[in-house]
């Protein structure tokens, strides 16, 4: 039996991603979901102040290797996120 293998969380997304983008035309890639994590300042509201994470970072040069863009963003460049709490 082999021992387990400890990989990063981190490391781990970045490679099976890398390997998604890698063999997908990504002239049509749309990616989504919760990354939990802001692309920029603009993103973020309340809390402590915004700066870069090793998780953003990653994300990035994902983006940049695969040439991929944020949509949204590209989009609506300075429309901030709005929130709606659903507790009464």
């Amino acid at each position: 039996m082999l021992p387990p293998i400890t990989v990063n969380k981190l490391t781990l997304s970045n490679l099976l991603l890398k390997k998604m983008v890698s063999v997908t035309d990504s002239s049509n890639l749309i990616i989504a979901g919760d990354w939990n994590t802001t692309l920029n300042s603009i993103d973020k509201k309340g809390g402590l102040a915004w700066k870069e994470t090793k998780h953003r970072n990653s994300l990035v040069y994902l983006m940049e290797a695969a040439n991929l863009i944020d949509i949204y963003r590209k989009t609506h460049p300075k429309i901030k996120p709005t929130h709606m709490n659903q507790n009464p």
